[in-house]
Protein backbone atom coordinates (compact mmCIF):
# COMPACT_ATOMS: atom_id res chain seq x y z
CA UNK A 1 0.00 0.00 0.00
CA UNK A 2 1.22 3.50 -0.95
CA UNK A 3 2.35 5.44 1.56
CA UNK A 4 1.97 9.24 2.11
CA UNK A 5 4.48 11.56 4.34
CA UNK A 6 4.50 15.45 4.93
CA UNK A 7 7.61 16.10 2.94
CA UNK A 8 8.92 17.91 6.55
CA UNK A 9 8.38 15.09 8.63
CA UNK A 10 11.87 12.71 8.44
CA UNK A 11 11.75 9.27 6.42
CA UNK A 12 14.20 6.68 6.52
CA UNK A 13 14.11 4.42 3.19
CA UNK A 14 16.37 5.22 0.38
CA UNK A 15 14.45 7.21 -2.39
CA UNK A 16 14.57 8.06 -6.14
CA UNK A 17 12.51 11.00 -5.76
CA UNK A 18 9.96 12.42 -8.70
CA UNK A 19 10.02 15.92 -8.83
CA UNK A 20 7.15 18.01 -10.60
CA UNK A 21 3.67 19.12 -9.86
CA UNK A 22 1.79 16.41 -11.13
CA UNK A 23 -1.63 17.77 -11.49
CA UNK A 24 -3.33 14.49 -13.56
CA UNK A 25 -0.32 11.70 -14.15
CA UNK A 26 -0.69 12.05 -17.88
CA UNK A 27 1.41 10.42 -20.27
CA UNK A 28 4.81 12.43 -19.99
CA UNK A 29 4.30 11.58 -15.88
CA UNK A 30 4.23 8.11 -16.73
CA UNK A 31 7.02 8.13 -18.83
CA UNK A 32 9.14 10.34 -15.16
CA UNK A 33 7.63 7.03 -13.19
CA UNK A 34 9.09 4.62 -15.84
CA UNK A 35 12.28 6.31 -15.37
CA UNK A 36 12.31 6.41 -11.60
CA UNK A 37 11.48 2.71 -11.23
CA UNK A 38 13.99 1.80 -13.37
CA UNK A 39 16.97 3.79 -11.76
CA UNK A 40 15.29 2.49 -7.99
CA UNK A 41 15.90 -0.72 -9.16
CA UNK A 42 19.54 -0.41 -9.99
CA UNK A 43 19.76 1.36 -6.32
CA UNK A 44 17.76 -0.54 -4.29
CA UNK A 45 15.49 2.34 -3.40
CA UNK A 46 11.81 2.79 -3.56
CA UNK A 47 10.03 5.45 -5.55
CA UNK A 48 8.64 8.86 -3.79
CA UNK A 49 6.92 11.42 -5.45
CA UNK A 50 6.41 14.97 -4.27
CA UNK A 51 3.13 16.73 -4.69
CA UNK A 52 0.53 18.59 -3.42
CA UNK A 53 -2.17 18.61 -1.84
CA UNK A 54 -3.81 21.97 -2.98
CA UNK A 55 -3.45 23.56 -6.33
CA UNK A 56 -0.44 25.67 -6.33
CA UNK A 57 -1.72 27.51 -9.91
CA UNK A 58 -4.95 28.23 -7.74
CA UNK A 59 -2.91 30.01 -4.80
CA UNK A 60 -0.94 32.06 -7.82
CA UNK A 61 -4.46 33.07 -9.27
CA UNK A 62 -4.29 31.54 -12.70
CA UNK A 63 -6.29 28.03 -12.13
CA UNK A 64 -10.10 27.14 -12.95
CA UNK A 65 -8.97 24.03 -10.53
CA UNK A 66 -6.89 20.42 -11.09
CA UNK A 67 -7.95 17.70 -13.29
CA UNK A 68 -7.14 15.03 -10.39
CA UNK A 69 -7.66 15.58 -6.81
CA UNK A 70 -5.09 14.56 -4.42
CA UNK A 71 -6.73 11.90 -3.58
CA UNK A 72 -7.20 10.94 -7.13
CA UNK A 73 -3.26 11.69 -7.88
CA UNK A 74 -2.41 9.43 -4.93
CA UNK A 75 -4.91 6.30 -6.21
CA UNK A 76 -3.19 6.30 -9.32
CA UNK A 77 0.17 6.84 -8.53
CA UNK A 78 0.03 3.83 -6.33
CA UNK A 79 -1.41 2.12 -9.78
CA UNK A 80 1.46 3.31 -11.56
CA UNK A 81 3.81 2.18 -8.91
CA UNK A 82 4.91 4.70 -6.42
CA UNK A 83 5.76 3.45 -3.39
CA UNK A 84 5.22 6.59 -1.63
CA UNK A 85 3.72 9.89 -1.88
CA UNK A 86 5.90 12.67 -0.15
CA UNK A 87 3.23 16.09 0.25
CA UNK A 88 3.14 19.54 1.48
CA UNK A 89 0.38 22.50 0.66
CA UNK A 90 1.29 24.69 -1.15
CA UNK A 91 1.12 27.79 1.14
CA UNK A 92 2.93 31.22 0.81
CA UNK A 93 5.32 30.09 3.08
CA UNK A 94 6.37 27.46 0.52
CA UNK A 95 5.82 29.53 -2.23
CA UNK A 96 8.18 32.12 -1.14
CA UNK A 97 11.23 29.10 -0.08
CA UNK A 98 14.09 29.54 -2.56
CA UNK A 99 15.50 26.85 -4.91
CA UNK A 100 18.37 26.40 -2.34
CA UNK A 101 15.82 26.19 0.61
CA UNK A 102 13.66 23.70 -1.29
CA UNK A 103 16.36 21.37 -2.24
CA UNK A 104 17.56 21.28 1.35
CA UNK A 105 14.10 20.50 2.40
CA UNK A 106 13.61 17.66 0.63
CA UNK A 107 17.12 16.22 0.88
CA UNK A 108 18.04 16.67 4.53
CA UNK A 109 14.45 14.55 5.94
CA UNK A 110 14.83 11.87 3.33
CA UNK A 111 17.43 9.84 1.53
CA UNK A 112 17.17 10.82 -1.90
CA UNK A 113 19.64 8.91 -4.10
CA UNK A 114 18.25 10.17 -6.80
CA UNK A 115 15.88 12.42 -8.49
CA UNK A 116 14.15 12.54 -11.98
CA UNK A 117 12.01 15.54 -13.11
CA UNK A 118 11.50 16.95 -16.84
CA UNK A 119 13.45 18.83 -18.67
CA UNK A 120 11.84 21.91 -18.34
CA UNK A 121 12.10 21.43 -14.32
CA UNK A 122 11.37 24.74 -12.16
CA UNK A 123 11.45 25.57 -8.65
CA UNK A 124 11.69 27.39 -6.16
CA UNK A 125 10.66 30.95 -5.76
CA UNK A 126 9.86 32.86 -8.52
CA UNK A 127 11.00 29.40 -10.18
CA UNK A 128 14.64 30.87 -10.02
CA UNK A 129 15.97 27.28 -9.84
CA UNK A 130 15.91 24.53 -13.34
CA UNK A 131 17.67 21.55 -14.04
CA UNK A 132 20.93 23.49 -14.57
CA UNK A 133 20.64 24.81 -10.91
CA UNK A 134 19.56 21.14 -9.85
CA UNK A 135 22.26 19.37 -11.69
CA UNK A 136 25.11 21.19 -9.29
CA UNK A 137 22.91 20.87 -6.21
CA UNK A 138 22.54 16.97 -6.91
CA UNK A 139 26.35 16.78 -7.71
CA UNK A 140 27.53 18.13 -4.20
CA UNK A 141 25.44 15.87 -2.92
CA UNK A 142 26.85 12.70 -4.62
CA UNK A 143 22.67 12.33 -6.20
CA UNK A 144 21.71 11.21 -10.13
CA UNK A 145 20.07 13.41 -12.04
CA UNK A 146 18.09 12.24 -14.60
CA UNK A 147 15.95 15.14 -16.60
CA UNK A 148 13.53 13.35 -19.12
CA UNK A 149 12.90 15.23 -22.59
CA UNK A 150 10.17 16.46 -23.87
CA UNK A 151 6.93 14.02 -24.55
CA UNK A 152 4.97 14.86 -27.59
CA UNK A 153 1.86 13.31 -29.25
CA UNK A 154 0.41 13.96 -32.55
CA UNK A 155 2.44 16.67 -32.78
CA UNK A 156 1.66 18.42 -29.63
CA UNK A 157 3.22 18.37 -26.37
CA UNK A 158 1.66 16.88 -23.98
CA UNK A 159 0.85 18.86 -21.08
CA UNK A 160 -2.11 19.73 -18.34
CA UNK A 161 -3.35 22.60 -20.13
CA UNK A 162 -3.98 20.53 -23.15
CA UNK A 163 -6.00 17.89 -20.72
CA UNK A 164 -7.67 20.63 -19.37
CA UNK A 165 -8.57 22.48 -23.02
CA UNK A 166 -9.78 18.90 -24.43
CA UNK A 167 -11.98 18.42 -20.95
CA UNK A 168 -13.26 21.82 -20.99
CA UNK A 169 -14.79 20.82 -24.28
CA UNK A 170 -15.82 17.43 -23.62
CA UNK A 171 -13.39 15.61 -25.64
CA UNK A 172 -12.67 13.04 -22.99
CA UNK A 173 -11.27 10.80 -25.45
CA UNK A 174 -8.21 13.17 -26.52
CA UNK A 175 -7.73 13.33 -22.98
CA UNK A 176 -8.02 9.78 -21.95
CA UNK A 177 -5.28 9.28 -24.75
CA UNK A 178 -3.00 11.56 -22.93
CA UNK A 179 -3.76 10.28 -19.21
CA UNK A 180 -3.38 6.48 -20.17
CA UNK A 181 -6.83 5.79 -18.71
CA UNK A 182 -10.50 7.00 -18.19
CA UNK A 183 -10.81 10.55 -16.83
CA UNK A 184 -12.87 10.21 -13.71
CA UNK A 185 -14.13 11.45 -10.55
CA UNK A 186 -14.04 9.94 -6.94
CA UNK A 187 -16.53 11.15 -4.39
CA UNK A 188 -19.19 9.77 -1.56
CA UNK A 189 -22.71 8.68 -3.01
CA UNK A 190 -24.79 10.82 -1.27
CA UNK A 191 -28.59 10.96 -1.40
CA UNK A 192 -30.81 13.27 -3.70
CA UNK A 193 -34.02 13.72 -4.49
CA UNK A 194 -34.51 10.52 -5.99
CA UNK A 195 -36.56 11.31 -8.55
CA UNK A 196 -35.06 9.67 -11.22
CA UNK A 197 -36.10 6.09 -9.10
CA UNK A 198 -39.77 7.72 -9.65
CA UNK A 199 -39.02 6.83 -13.79
CA UNK A 200 -36.89 3.90 -13.25
CA UNK A 201 -33.73 5.50 -13.73
CA UNK A 202 -32.17 5.23 -9.92
CA UNK A 203 -28.54 7.24 -9.41
CA UNK A 204 -25.63 6.93 -7.59
CA UNK A 205 -25.18 11.13 -7.26
CA UNK A 206 -21.71 12.48 -6.47
CA UNK A 207 -20.85 16.14 -5.63
CA UNK A 208 -17.76 17.50 -7.88
CA UNK A 209 -14.71 17.56 -5.00
CA UNK A 210 -13.53 20.84 -3.81
CA UNK A 211 -10.90 21.98 -6.42
CA UNK A 212 -11.55 20.00 -9.14
CA UNK A 213 -11.53 21.52 -12.19
CA UNK A 214 -15.04 21.53 -13.92
CA UNK A 215 -15.32 19.49 -17.19
CA UNK A 216 -18.17 20.70 -20.32
CA UNK A 217 -21.31 20.03 -18.57
CA UNK A 218 -23.67 17.07 -20.47
CA UNK A 219 -24.71 13.48 -20.39
CA UNK A 220 -21.62 11.27 -20.64
CA UNK A 221 -20.75 7.38 -21.49
CA UNK A 222 -19.69 6.02 -18.11
CA UNK A 223 -18.46 2.94 -16.11
CA UNK A 224 -17.85 2.15 -12.62
CA UNK A 225 -16.85 -1.35 -10.82
CA UNK A 226 -19.12 -2.15 -7.92
CA UNK A 227 -19.07 -4.58 -5.99
CA UNK A 228 -15.81 -6.42 -8.04
CA UNK A 229 -17.99 -6.29 -11.15
CA UNK A 230 -17.36 -3.50 -13.76
CA UNK A 231 -21.07 -1.78 -14.47
CA UNK A 232 -21.53 0.85 -17.80
CA UNK A 233 -23.44 4.50 -16.76
CA UNK A 234 -25.05 7.04 -18.24
CA UNK A 235 -23.77 10.37 -16.29
CA UNK A 236 -24.97 13.76 -16.22
CA UNK A 237 -22.64 16.34 -15.21
CA UNK A 238 -24.28 19.90 -14.67
CA UNK A 239 -27.33 20.87 -13.64
CA UNK A 240 -30.68 19.37 -13.97
CA UNK A 241 -32.66 21.88 -15.72
CA UNK A 242 -36.16 19.48 -15.95
CA UNK A 243 -36.56 19.88 -12.37
CA UNK A 244 -35.52 23.21 -11.69
CA UNK A 245 -32.10 21.92 -9.86
CA UNK A 246 -28.70 23.90 -10.42
CA UNK A 247 -26.47 22.68 -7.99
CA UNK A 248 -23.32 21.16 -10.38
CA UNK A 249 -22.92 17.34 -9.26
CA UNK A 250 -22.51 14.05 -11.45
CA UNK A 251 -25.79 11.67 -11.51
CA UNK A 252 -25.10 8.47 -12.79
CA UNK A 253 -27.60 5.46 -13.65
CA UNK A 254 -25.63 2.52 -13.61
CA UNK A 255 -27.20 -0.43 -16.61
CA UNK A 256 -28.10 -3.67 -14.40
CA UNK A 257 -27.10 -2.26 -10.82
CA UNK A 258 -29.77 -2.17 -8.02
CA UNK A 259 -28.46 -2.28 -5.44
CA UNK A 260 -27.67 0.67 -2.79
CA UNK A 261 -24.52 2.32 -2.60
CA UNK A 262 -25.30 5.19 -0.58
CA UNK A 263 -22.27 6.35 1.80
CA UNK A 264 -20.02 4.47 -0.38
CA UNK A 265 -16.68 5.77 -1.89
CA UNK A 266 -17.07 5.19 -5.57
CA UNK A 267 -14.97 6.36 -8.76
CA UNK A 268 -16.68 7.08 -12.00
CA UNK A 269 -14.58 6.64 -15.24
CA UNK A 270 -15.46 8.63 -18.09
CA UNK A 271 -15.45 7.56 -21.65
CA UNK A 272 -17.03 9.97 -23.83
CA UNK A 273 -19.38 12.46 -24.15
CA UNK A 274 -22.77 11.40 -25.45
CA UNK A 275 -25.01 14.58 -25.49
CA UNK A 276 -25.66 18.42 -24.00
CA UNK A 277 -27.96 18.28 -20.72
CA UNK A 278 -31.60 19.33 -21.95
CA UNK A 279 -34.31 20.25 -20.31
CA UNK A 280 -37.45 18.26 -20.89
CA UNK A 281 -40.76 19.56 -20.50
CA UNK A 282 -41.73 16.57 -17.66
CA UNK A 283 -40.53 12.90 -16.35
CA UNK A 284 -42.00 11.15 -19.52
CA UNK A 285 -39.56 12.83 -22.01
CA UNK A 286 -36.75 12.69 -19.80
CA UNK A 287 -37.16 8.64 -19.18
CA UNK A 288 -37.85 8.44 -23.02
CA UNK A 289 -34.41 10.40 -23.65
CA UNK A 290 -32.84 8.58 -21.37
CA UNK A 291 -33.68 4.79 -22.46
CA UNK A 292 -32.16 6.64 -25.78
CA UNK A 293 -28.80 7.02 -24.01
CA UNK A 294 -29.08 3.81 -22.25
CA UNK A 295 -28.89 2.18 -25.89
CA UNK A 296 -26.33 3.91 -26.76
CA UNK A 297 -24.02 3.08 -23.95
CA UNK A 298 -24.71 -0.65 -24.47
Amino acid sequence: MIKTVDVRHKTFENYILLLGFFDCLHSGHIALIKEARKLAESCRSKVAMLTFTNDPAFVLGDSCGSVFTFLERVKKAERLGVDCILYSEFDEGFKKLSFGDFFNLITENHAVKGIVCGYDFTYGANAEGNVKTLQAQCDDRGIILKAVGKQSANGERISTTLIKKYLSVGNVEAANELLCEPYSLIGEVEHGRQIGRTIGFPTANIEIPTGKMPIRSGVYKTFAEIDGKIYNGITNYGDRPTFSLDKVLTETYFDGFNGDIYGQELCVYFDKYIRPVKKFENAEELSEQLKKDLENIR
